[in-house]
């Protein structure tokens, strides 16, 4: 037995409650998801440079 990729996305999303998107509209949305799951993790990239250039 196997499944899609987009089947497998879907069930990730869904687990993650990520999926149907319609529930995190707005602020009160975002509060509520984040209140669900307790936590998030935000990482943003800020590239200055390659590990090379830094070992200079």
């Amino acid at each position: 037995m196997g499944i899609t990729k987009q089947q497998a996305l879907r069930f990730i999303l869904a687990h993650q409650g990520l999926w149907p998107p319609y529930g995190l509209e707005g602020k009160a949305g975002v509060l509520g998801y984040i209140h669900r799951v307790g936590c998030i993790q935000f990482d943003p990239l800020n590239i200055v440079g390659s590990h090379m250039a830094t070992d200079s």
